[in-house]
Protein backbone atom coordinates (compact mmCIF):
# COMPACT_ATOMS: atom_id res chain seq x y z
CA UNK A 1 0.00 0.00 0.00
CA UNK A 2 1.14 3.92 -0.79
CA UNK A 3 1.12 6.22 2.18
CA UNK A 4 -1.32 9.06 1.84
CA UNK A 5 -0.59 11.45 -0.34
CA UNK A 6 -1.05 14.57 1.32
CA UNK A 7 0.54 17.83 0.90
CA UNK A 8 3.67 19.01 3.19
CA UNK A 9 1.31 21.61 4.79
CA UNK A 10 -1.44 19.08 5.79
CA UNK A 11 -2.01 18.14 9.17
CA UNK A 12 -2.71 14.68 8.18
CA UNK A 13 1.11 14.27 6.66
CA UNK A 14 2.05 13.03 9.01
CA UNK A 15 -0.89 10.14 10.08
CA UNK A 16 1.06 7.54 8.75
CA UNK A 17 3.97 8.21 11.04
CA UNK A 18 2.59 8.98 14.04
CA UNK A 19 0.58 6.94 16.57
CA UNK A 20 -2.38 5.44 15.80
CA UNK A 21 -4.95 7.57 17.70
CA UNK A 22 -8.62 5.53 18.12
CA UNK A 23 -11.95 7.43 16.80
CA UNK A 24 -13.93 9.24 19.60
CA UNK A 25 -15.92 5.88 20.49
CA UNK A 26 -18.60 5.85 22.96
CA UNK A 27 -19.46 8.80 25.47
CA UNK A 28 -17.73 8.41 28.75
CA UNK A 29 -20.02 8.53 31.79
CA UNK A 30 -20.38 11.53 32.34
CA UNK A 31 -21.32 12.06 28.84
CA UNK A 32 -23.99 9.45 29.27
CA UNK A 33 -25.22 10.42 32.31
CA UNK A 34 -25.52 14.10 31.02
CA UNK A 35 -27.45 12.54 27.67
CA UNK A 36 -29.93 11.09 29.69
CA UNK A 37 -30.56 13.77 32.21
CA UNK A 38 -31.46 16.12 29.32
CA UNK A 39 -32.85 13.25 27.24
CA UNK A 40 -35.57 12.64 30.55
CA UNK A 41 -35.92 16.53 30.92
CA UNK A 42 -37.38 16.83 27.36
CA UNK A 43 -39.20 14.20 27.45
CA UNK A 44 -40.67 15.46 30.90
CA UNK A 45 -41.34 18.64 28.76
CA UNK A 46 -43.08 17.22 26.14
CA UNK A 47 -44.92 14.88 28.17
CA UNK A 48 -46.08 18.00 30.33
CA UNK A 49 -47.41 20.16 27.00
CA UNK A 50 -49.73 17.03 25.69
CA UNK A 51 -50.71 17.58 29.72
CA UNK A 52 -51.36 21.41 29.24
CA UNK A 53 -53.29 20.23 25.02
CA UNK A 54 -55.29 17.78 27.24
CA UNK A 55 -56.41 20.00 29.73
CA UNK A 56 -57.09 22.71 27.52
CA UNK A 57 -59.40 20.02 24.82
CA UNK A 58 -61.23 19.01 28.21
CA UNK A 59 -61.66 15.87 26.39
CA UNK A 60 -59.68 12.75 26.79
CA UNK A 61 -60.48 10.79 24.04
CA UNK A 62 -60.55 13.64 21.58
CA UNK A 63 -57.77 14.50 22.48
CA UNK A 64 -55.98 11.19 22.44
CA UNK A 65 -57.57 11.10 18.28
CA UNK A 66 -56.46 14.44 17.63
CA UNK A 67 -53.34 13.73 19.07
CA UNK A 68 -52.93 9.92 16.74
CA UNK A 69 -53.76 12.20 13.60
CA UNK A 70 -51.06 14.87 14.53
CA UNK A 71 -48.59 11.73 14.80
CA UNK A 72 -49.83 10.18 11.69
CA UNK A 73 -47.38 12.17 9.12
CA UNK A 74 -44.84 12.42 11.02
CA UNK A 75 -42.89 9.39 10.38
CA UNK A 76 -42.89 9.63 6.86
CA UNK A 77 -41.94 13.40 7.04
CA UNK A 78 -39.19 12.88 9.09
CA UNK A 79 -37.83 10.32 6.77
CA UNK A 80 -38.06 12.53 3.52
CA UNK A 81 -36.20 14.97 5.84
CA UNK A 82 -33.41 12.44 6.11
CA UNK A 83 -33.04 11.31 2.60
CA UNK A 84 -31.81 14.80 2.00
CA UNK A 85 -29.05 13.80 4.24
CA UNK A 86 -26.73 12.35 2.10
CA UNK A 87 -23.22 12.95 2.63
CA UNK A 88 -22.74 13.63 6.55
CA UNK A 89 -25.49 12.25 8.65
CA UNK A 90 -26.49 14.77 11.44
CA UNK A 91 -26.18 13.79 14.99
CA UNK A 92 -29.62 11.98 16.12
CA UNK A 93 -29.49 13.48 19.65
CA UNK A 94 -29.35 16.71 17.80
CA UNK A 95 -32.05 15.58 15.12
CA UNK A 96 -34.00 14.93 18.18
CA UNK A 97 -33.40 18.22 20.24
CA UNK A 98 -34.73 20.20 17.57
CA UNK A 99 -37.87 17.81 16.96
CA UNK A 100 -38.75 18.48 20.36
CA UNK A 101 -37.59 22.16 20.56
CA UNK A 102 -40.68 22.64 18.19
CA UNK A 103 -43.21 20.63 20.08
CA UNK A 104 -42.54 21.57 23.32
CA UNK A 105 -40.09 24.94 24.18
CA UNK A 106 -41.46 26.78 20.91
CA UNK A 107 -44.83 25.85 20.79
CA UNK A 108 -45.15 26.85 24.69
CA UNK A 109 -43.11 29.84 24.27
CA UNK A 110 -45.84 31.19 21.22
CA UNK A 111 -49.16 29.84 22.85
CA UNK A 112 -47.79 32.46 25.74
CA UNK A 113 -47.24 35.34 23.22
CA UNK A 114 -49.90 34.55 20.76
CA UNK A 115 -52.31 34.70 23.91
CA UNK A 116 -50.67 38.09 25.44
CA UNK A 117 -50.70 39.73 21.74
CA UNK A 118 -54.55 38.78 20.94
CA UNK A 119 -55.89 40.15 24.21
CA UNK A 120 -53.77 43.44 22.94
CA UNK A 121 -55.36 43.58 19.69
CA UNK A 122 -58.94 42.71 21.04
CA UNK A 123 -58.24 45.18 23.40
CA UNK A 124 -57.27 47.97 20.76
CA UNK A 125 -59.63 46.87 18.20
CA UNK A 126 -62.43 44.88 19.50
CA UNK A 127 -62.73 41.16 19.81
CA UNK A 128 -63.81 39.72 16.19
CA UNK A 129 -61.11 42.33 14.74
CA UNK A 130 -58.22 41.81 17.13
CA UNK A 131 -58.84 37.81 17.41
CA UNK A 132 -59.00 37.80 13.12
CA UNK A 133 -55.68 39.67 13.22
CA UNK A 134 -53.89 37.63 15.42
CA UNK A 135 -53.38 35.16 13.39
CA UNK A 136 -51.27 36.87 10.38
CA UNK A 137 -49.99 39.58 13.11
CA UNK A 138 -48.92 37.73 15.78
CA UNK A 139 -48.30 33.97 15.26
CA UNK A 140 -45.76 34.89 12.10
CA UNK A 141 -42.98 36.73 13.83
CA UNK A 142 -43.43 34.98 17.23
CA UNK A 143 -43.43 31.26 16.32
CA UNK A 144 -40.96 31.45 13.98
CA UNK A 145 -38.65 33.23 16.55
CA UNK A 146 -39.57 30.88 18.89
CA UNK A 147 -38.63 28.20 16.33
CA UNK A 148 -35.36 29.66 15.51
CA UNK A 149 -34.05 30.29 18.76
CA UNK A 150 -33.03 26.06 18.15
CA UNK A 151 -31.37 26.95 14.95
CA UNK A 152 -29.25 30.00 16.07
CA UNK A 153 -28.16 28.18 18.89
CA UNK A 154 -26.97 25.23 16.80
CA UNK A 155 -25.06 28.09 14.46
CA UNK A 156 -23.29 29.74 17.06
CA UNK A 157 -22.57 26.32 19.42
CA UNK A 158 -22.63 23.44 17.39
CA UNK A 159 -20.21 25.04 14.26
CA UNK A 160 -18.62 21.27 13.66
CA UNK A 161 -22.17 20.17 12.57
CA UNK A 162 -23.85 23.14 11.15
CA UNK A 163 -21.93 23.45 7.64
CA UNK A 164 -24.39 24.92 5.06
CA UNK A 165 -27.84 25.17 3.63
CA UNK A 166 -28.36 21.43 3.64
CA UNK A 167 -28.22 21.35 7.31
CA UNK A 168 -30.20 24.25 7.73
CA UNK A 169 -32.67 22.70 6.04
CA UNK A 170 -32.63 19.50 8.27
CA UNK A 171 -32.66 21.03 11.45
CA UNK A 172 -35.35 23.67 10.30
CA UNK A 173 -37.42 20.99 8.87
CA UNK A 174 -37.08 18.76 12.38
CA UNK A 175 -38.37 21.68 14.32
CA UNK A 176 -40.75 22.47 12.25
CA UNK A 177 -42.46 19.31 12.36
CA UNK A 178 -42.18 19.12 15.89
CA UNK A 179 -44.00 22.71 16.24
CA UNK A 180 -46.84 21.75 13.32
CA UNK A 181 -47.32 18.01 15.18
CA UNK A 182 -48.47 19.74 18.64
CA UNK A 183 -50.12 22.68 17.19
CA UNK A 184 -51.83 20.22 15.05
CA UNK A 185 -53.31 18.42 17.95
CA UNK A 186 -55.37 21.18 18.94
CA UNK A 187 -57.11 22.09 15.63
CA UNK A 188 -58.09 18.06 15.31
CA UNK A 189 -59.72 18.77 18.42
CA UNK A 190 -61.51 21.64 17.69
CA UNK A 191 -62.72 20.36 14.22
CA UNK A 192 -63.54 16.41 15.86
CA UNK A 193 -65.62 18.79 18.77
CA UNK A 194 -67.33 21.12 16.46
CA UNK A 195 -68.46 19.14 13.35
CA UNK A 196 -67.14 15.68 14.19
CA UNK A 197 -65.60 13.35 11.86
CA UNK A 198 -66.75 15.36 8.68
CA UNK A 199 -65.38 18.35 10.23
CA UNK A 200 -62.15 16.91 11.64
CA UNK A 201 -61.79 15.40 7.78
CA UNK A 202 -61.79 18.85 6.05
CA UNK A 203 -59.13 20.19 8.46
CA UNK A 204 -57.02 16.86 8.39
CA UNK A 205 -56.94 17.54 4.53
CA UNK A 206 -55.77 20.93 4.86
CA UNK A 207 -53.32 20.94 7.55
CA UNK A 208 -51.87 17.03 7.10
CA UNK A 209 -52.13 16.39 3.17
CA UNK A 210 -51.93 20.17 2.35
CA UNK A 211 -50.44 22.11 4.89
CA UNK A 212 -48.45 18.84 6.27
CA UNK A 213 -44.99 21.16 4.91
CA UNK A 214 -46.09 24.37 6.03
CA UNK A 215 -43.79 25.02 9.48
CA UNK A 216 -41.09 23.03 7.66
CA UNK A 217 -41.18 25.45 5.00
CA UNK A 218 -41.36 28.62 7.02
CA UNK A 219 -38.44 27.51 8.90
CA UNK A 220 -36.48 26.61 6.52
CA UNK A 221 -35.69 30.03 5.00
CA UNK A 222 -34.00 31.15 8.60
CA UNK A 223 -31.89 27.68 8.23
CA UNK A 224 -31.07 29.12 4.22
CA UNK A 225 -30.12 31.93 5.48
CA UNK A 226 -27.87 30.76 8.47
CA UNK A 227 -26.73 27.81 6.24
CA UNK A 228 -25.36 30.94 3.60
CA UNK A 229 -23.67 32.45 5.93
CA UNK A 230 -21.82 29.41 7.41
CA UNK A 231 -20.45 29.13 3.45
CA UNK A 232 -20.20 32.67 2.37
CA UNK A 233 -16.82 34.23 2.82
CA UNK A 234 -18.67 37.96 2.40
CA UNK A 235 -18.79 39.51 5.59
CA UNK A 236 -21.90 41.42 4.39
CA UNK A 237 -23.30 37.81 3.29
CA UNK A 238 -22.39 36.55 6.63
CA UNK A 239 -24.16 39.41 8.56
CA UNK A 240 -27.42 39.91 6.83
CA UNK A 241 -28.18 36.24 5.32
CA UNK A 242 -29.45 35.28 9.06
CA UNK A 243 -32.05 38.35 9.62
CA UNK A 244 -32.78 38.22 6.08
CA UNK A 245 -33.60 34.35 6.37
CA UNK A 246 -35.73 34.50 9.05
CA UNK A 247 -37.63 37.58 7.84
CA UNK A 248 -38.53 35.23 4.56
CA UNK A 249 -39.94 32.62 7.11
CA UNK A 250 -42.19 35.59 8.95
CA UNK A 251 -43.38 36.47 5.57
CA UNK A 252 -44.44 33.62 4.40
CA UNK A 253 -46.12 32.46 7.20
CA UNK A 254 -47.83 35.82 7.74
CA UNK A 255 -48.89 35.02 3.64
CA UNK A 256 -49.92 31.68 4.62
CA UNK A 257 -52.15 32.66 7.81
CA UNK A 258 -53.63 35.86 6.13
CA UNK A 259 -54.65 33.43 3.16
CA UNK A 260 -56.79 31.74 5.72
CA UNK A 261 -58.86 34.92 6.15
CA UNK A 262 -60.70 35.23 2.95
CA UNK A 263 -61.71 31.80 2.68
CA UNK A 264 -60.83 28.50 0.64
CA UNK A 265 -60.88 30.34 -2.52
CA UNK A 266 -58.04 32.60 -1.84
CA UNK A 267 -56.53 30.25 0.47
CA UNK A 268 -55.64 28.13 -2.92
CA UNK A 269 -54.83 30.92 -4.33
CA UNK A 270 -51.96 31.78 -2.36
CA UNK A 271 -51.27 28.36 -1.86
CA UNK A 272 -50.49 27.51 -5.62
CA UNK A 273 -48.94 30.85 -6.52
CA UNK A 274 -46.55 30.93 -3.67
CA UNK A 275 -46.36 28.12 -1.04
CA UNK A 276 -46.22 25.29 -3.68
CA UNK A 277 -43.28 27.25 -5.69
CA UNK A 278 -41.54 28.08 -2.41
CA UNK A 279 -41.45 24.28 -1.77
CA UNK A 280 -39.98 23.27 -5.27
CA UNK A 281 -37.42 26.65 -4.96
CA UNK A 282 -36.47 24.96 -1.39
CA UNK A 283 -35.88 21.79 -2.85
CA UNK A 284 -34.44 22.95 -5.60
CA UNK A 285 -31.88 24.54 -2.79
CA UNK A 286 -31.50 21.75 -1.46
CA UNK A 287 -30.48 19.78 -4.61
CA UNK A 288 -27.34 22.23 -5.11
CA UNK A 289 -26.61 21.81 -1.58
CA UNK A 290 -26.30 18.03 -1.90
CA UNK A 291 -24.07 19.13 -4.92
CA UNK A 292 -21.90 21.30 -2.80
CA UNK A 293 -21.55 19.07 -0.46
CA UNK A 294 -20.08 16.34 -3.43
CA UNK A 295 -17.53 19.16 -4.78
CA UNK A 296 -16.33 20.08 -0.96
CA UNK A 297 -15.31 15.75 -0.48
CA UNK A 298 -13.62 16.04 -3.97
CA UNK A 299 -11.90 18.91 -3.51
CA UNK A 300 -10.86 18.24 0.11
CA UNK A 301 -9.90 14.29 -0.28
CA UNK A 302 -8.04 14.90 -3.74
CA UNK A 303 -4.80 14.80 -2.30
CA UNK A 304 -5.39 11.52 -0.55
CA UNK A 305 -6.32 9.61 -4.17
CA UNK A 306 -3.96 6.71 -4.36
CA UNK A 307 -3.77 6.10 -0.27
CA UNK A 308 -4.32 3.14 1.87
CA UNK A 309 -7.68 3.84 2.41
CA UNK A 310 -9.09 5.67 -0.78
CA UNK A 311 -8.41 5.44 -4.57
CA UNK A 312 -9.74 7.39 -7.58
CA UNK A 313 -12.69 4.91 -7.64
CA UNK A 314 -13.90 5.78 -4.21
CA UNK A 315 -13.95 9.03 -4.84
CA UNK A 316 -16.43 8.61 -7.93
CA UNK A 317 -18.32 6.53 -5.58
CA UNK A 318 -18.32 9.35 -2.69
CA UNK A 319 -18.89 12.29 -4.83
CA UNK A 320 -22.45 10.34 -6.07
CA UNK A 321 -25.42 9.71 -3.91
CA UNK A 322 -26.74 6.76 -6.00
CA UNK A 323 -23.20 5.50 -6.30
CA UNK A 324 -22.93 5.70 -2.36
CA UNK A 325 -26.38 3.83 -2.30
CA UNK A 326 -25.14 0.95 -4.40
CA UNK A 327 -22.24 0.69 -2.84
CA UNK A 328 -23.75 0.35 0.75
CA UNK A 329 -26.26 -2.47 -0.73
CA UNK A 330 -23.33 -4.14 -2.09
CA UNK A 331 -21.62 -4.56 1.31
CA UNK A 332 -25.12 -5.66 2.60
CA UNK A 333 -25.48 -8.80 -0.36
CA UNK A 334 -21.84 -9.43 0.27
CA UNK A 335 -21.02 -9.36 4.38
CA UNK A 336 -24.62 -8.84 5.82
CA UNK A 337 -25.41 -6.25 8.57
CA UNK A 338 -21.75 -5.98 9.78
CA UNK A 339 -20.36 -5.41 6.06
CA UNK A 340 -23.42 -2.90 5.38
CA UNK A 341 -22.22 -0.74 8.98
CA UNK A 342 -18.90 -0.36 7.91
CA UNK A 343 -19.79 0.94 4.61
CA UNK A 344 -22.23 3.50 5.82
CA UNK A 345 -19.63 4.35 8.38
CA UNK A 346 -16.40 4.60 5.96
CA UNK A 347 -18.94 7.06 4.00
CA UNK A 348 -19.76 9.37 6.68
CA UNK A 349 -16.07 9.57 7.75
CA UNK A 350 -14.85 10.49 4.28
CA UNK A 351 -17.75 13.37 3.99
CA UNK A 352 -16.80 14.40 8.14
CA UNK A 353 -12.82 14.62 7.25
CA UNK A 354 -13.83 16.54 4.65
CA UNK A 355 -16.34 18.86 5.71
CA UNK A 356 -13.37 18.97 8.70
CA UNK A 357 -10.74 20.39 6.07
CA UNK A 358 -13.45 22.93 4.57
CA UNK A 359 -13.84 23.90 7.72
CA UNK A 360 -10.28 24.51 9.00
CA UNK A 361 -9.81 26.24 5.76
CA UNK A 362 -12.73 28.78 5.90
CA UNK A 363 -11.46 29.90 9.89
CA UNK A 364 -14.64 27.91 11.14
CA UNK A 365 -12.48 25.86 13.46
CA UNK A 366 -8.84 25.97 14.50
CA UNK A 367 -5.96 23.96 12.58
CA UNK A 368 -4.75 22.32 16.31
CA UNK A 369 -8.14 20.92 16.63
CA UNK A 370 -8.58 19.84 12.92
CA UNK A 371 -5.79 18.53 12.65
CA UNK A 372 -6.38 15.66 15.77
CA UNK A 373 -9.49 15.65 14.15
CA UNK A 374 -7.85 14.41 10.62
CA UNK A 375 -5.44 12.17 12.48
CA UNK A 376 -8.52 10.44 14.52
CA UNK A 377 -10.26 9.87 11.07
CA UNK A 378 -7.90 8.66 8.76
CA UNK A 379 -6.99 5.80 11.20
CA UNK A 380 -10.25 5.15 11.80
CA UNK A 381 -10.60 5.27 7.72
CA UNK A 382 -8.13 2.77 6.97
CA UNK A 383 -9.16 0.25 9.39
CA UNK A 384 -12.55 0.20 8.11
CA UNK A 385 -10.92 0.42 4.29
CA UNK A 386 -8.89 -2.73 5.15
CA UNK A 387 -12.01 -4.56 6.86
CA UNK A 388 -14.36 -4.12 3.65
CA UNK A 389 -14.50 -6.69 1.91
CA UNK A 390 -13.19 -6.46 -2.20
CA UNK A 391 -16.70 -6.82 -4.08
CA UNK A 392 -18.30 -3.78 -1.48
CA UNK A 393 -15.38 -1.94 -2.54
CA UNK A 394 -15.47 0.60 -4.93
CA UNK A 395 -13.32 -0.57 -8.14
Amino acid sequence: MSKSNVPPNNPASSAGAGPVLPLAGKPGRMKLILTIFVAGWIGIIFLLTLGVEAYGIGNFGVFLAAMLMAMLPVPVLILLAFFLDRYESEPIWMLAVAFFWGATIAILFAGMFNTLNAAILMKLLGKGMGDALAAPLSAPPVEEISKAMVLFAFFFFKKDEFDGVLDGILYAAMVGLGFAMTENITYYAKGIAQGGTQAAAVTFFLRCVMGAYGHPLFTSMTGIGLGLSRQSDNPLVKKIAPVAGLCGAMFLHFLWNLSGLFGLIQFFMVYLAVMFPALVAVLVVAWFAIKRDSDIVRQHLSADLQSDWINPAEMECLCKVRSRLKTSLAAWKAGGLSAWKRRVAYHQLTSELALCRWRMSKGISSKEQGAQVEVRTIARLRELYAAMAPVSRAT
